[in-house]
């Protein structure tokens, strides 16, 4: 009695009498959308990985990962804050540097006795033959690939032993940046007798602790077990550092109780750009385009101004299916706002373009109010929507003031007018709803008037990635009336689940369906069909955002009311 797979056996050539069973798979298949609030931000840090997309799910968690909040421009850790304070707790951060930062370093260095001199000697010398000098390496301490070079006689031994009797050990913080200046390193005997215990401590981290280690050994062999149990861990009892890396020198001297504090570690923050934030698309992608293949929804350049960058912006969002937010510089004038995005040539729903009225923020972990870009507010708050939604008329959090409202002064309708016409957006207190801080227009930098509004590029993005991630179970199937039917339906499930959570709909009539598919042999003739094609012609509704509220006021004492003048429609 076999049991099989459908599709496994050929049921056309079955010779033996028997029971065959197939199991077959359900012909219903569901779509899961795809998640919508992943927020990409890229900027600078004190600590962590560089142009690599590291996950972070809140302010405490980015501390852990990047360091602390700085007062300083373009730092990640405060555009991370003010998009949280909005609702936003899914994040892909990439830190950039401007290529001068450092690791700080610390070093336990070996006591090198002077020989004695020698007499001389009458005698001829002896010739002895000359060993080959050792190549010259200039790989960085600590990042030697396993079995490179001299070890401790363990082959795959990843730290490298240096031959250097000055040193004893090197220790290296694992990423550049000031942070490391604050790691320490603790030398003390171990809880077993002749052993030793290292302890590297951060603040605000678990401190690290690697005890009972290197047991009977003397000289150098005490360090070279020590950087070994740092970089692999101690088996059966903790994993290798996540703070440090070490590196044995061939120095001899015995060890010692004592207390290192690391020094030398740098930022690279000084010369940061709009150009390397938004970073290079090569095979080590740096940047913004670190995000690619993330699932980022929406990103940043973190107080990006820089006008060069947004066309390459606008290219991966629309390649990527990301919502950019982009900003202008500080202070600038509606009439050089205008002028920056003509000159661009931005007019595209991937990005949204805000003006530059940037916000004041009150900073409590450095103790300042400072002035920043309006980005993280908006990004944050869009992150935390349906992507049906619009940011518009939404009150925004964590903000003291902009540059406008700090001098008492409010846009007028003609300027509102200019911002809107042009297909940038700004943060204004009050909004239509009342005396908040708010996204004033909720629009993309699109001119066509359909499709500007920030709903659009989301609710697209978030359709089309959802299909493109789902449908792909139907590559690789037979074209058969039972496949069409199975993937007809998928998509159907998919779109009639958007309708009945009211992301979709026909306002003009809400019980009319708001959405076609067609999978037939009018899209699908024969000659395609043969060459592997199948395609799926999807026409959808979308539910328009109201930007523009009209009331008609007829009063007077001549005005007759009627019950059907009265009545809801």
């Amino acid at each position: 009695m076999p049991v099989s797979q459908q599709g496994a056996l050929n049921t056309t050539a079955l010779y033996v009498p028997d029971v065959y069973v197939q199991i077959v798979p359900p012909s219903e298949n569901f779509l899961n959308g795809v998640p919508t609030n992943i927020l990409g931000i890229v900027g600078t840090a004190q600590w962590g990985p560089v142009n690599a997309p590291v996950t972070v799910g809140s302010l405490a968690d980015y501390i852990h990962r990047f360091g602390n909040i700085l007062p300083r421009s373009y730092d990640m850790g405060t555009a991370v804050w003010a998009a949280v304070l909005n609702g936003a707790n899914n994040f892909r951060c990439v830190r950039v540097t401007d290529g001068t930062d450092t690791a700080a370093c610390a070093v336990i260095s070996a006591t090198v006795t002077e020989p004695p001199e020698k007499q001389p000697d009458e005698s001829p010398p002896k010739k002895k033959p000359k060993k080959p000098a050792p190549p010259e390496d200039d790989t960085p301490i600590g990042d030697h690939p396993p079995g490179d070079g001299p070890t401790d006689g363990n082959p795959g031994y990843p730290p490298r032993v240096l031959d250097d009797p000055t040193l004893c050990l090197r220790l290296q913080s694992k990423y550049t940046g000031g942070l490391g200046n604050s790691t320490q390193f603790t030398l003390a005997p171990g809880s077993k007798k002749g052993t030793w215990r290292a302890t590297v401590s951060m603040p605000g981290l678990m401190p690290e602790v690697f005890d009972n280690l290197a047991e009977r050994e003397t000289g150098k062999g005490v360090w070279v077990k020590i950087a070994q149990a740092i970089h692999q861990g101690i088996s059966g009892v903790r994993g290798p550092s996540e703070l440090i890396k070490a590196t044995a020198g061939t120095g001899g001297d015995a060890p010692k109780a004592t207390t290192l504090t690391f020094a030398g570690g740098t930022d690279g923050a000084d010369a940061i750009n709009g150009a390397l934030l938004l970073g290079q698309d090569t095979a080590s992608r740096t940047g913004l385009y670190a995000l690619r293949g993330t699932g980022t929804s929406i990103a940043m350049l973190t107080d990006c101004s820089d006008s060069k960058t947004w066309s390459a912006q606008v290219a991966f969002g629309l390649s990527e299916g990301v919502y950019m937010i982009a900003t202008g510089p500080a202070g600038e004038s509606i009439d050089e706002a205008i002028q920056r995005k003509e000159n661009a040539g931005i007019d595209s729903t991937a990005m949204k373009l805000l003006f530059g009225d940037w916000v004041y923020f009150n900073d409590t972990a450095n103790g300042t109010v400072r002035l920043i870009s309006p980005q993280g507010f908006v990004a944050g708050r869009l992150s935390g929507l349906s992507p049906e939604q619009s940011s518009l008329n939404k009150p925004l959090y964590g903000i003291v003031g902009t540059q406008q409202s700090m001098q008492h002064l409010t846009y007028s309708q003609a300027e509102l007018q200019q911002l809107a016409q042009a297909g940038i957006d700004l943060i204004t207190n009050p909004i239509p709803a009342g005396h908040s801080f708010g996204v004033r227009i909720g629009q993309n930098t699109g001119s066509n008037a359909v499709i500007n509004g920030d709903n659009y590029p989301r609710l697209t993005n978030y359709i089309a990635y959802t299909l493109a991630c789902g449908m792909g179970l139907y590559i690789g199937k037979l074209h058969s009336p039972k496949t069409r039917h199975d993937a007809f339906g998928t998509v159907n499930a998919f779109l009639s689940n958007l309708w009945q959570q009211g992301m979709i709909g026909d306002a003009a009539d809400p019980r009319a369906q708001p959405f076609s598919i067609r999978l037939d042999n009018k899209n699908n003739p024969p000659k395609r069909v043969a060459r592997g094609y199948m395609q799926i012609d999807c026409r959808i509704t979308y539910l328009s955002i109201i930007t523009k509220l009209l009331i008609n006021v007829e009063g007077g004492q001549s005005v007759k009311v009627s019950v059907a003048d009265i009545t809801p429609q």
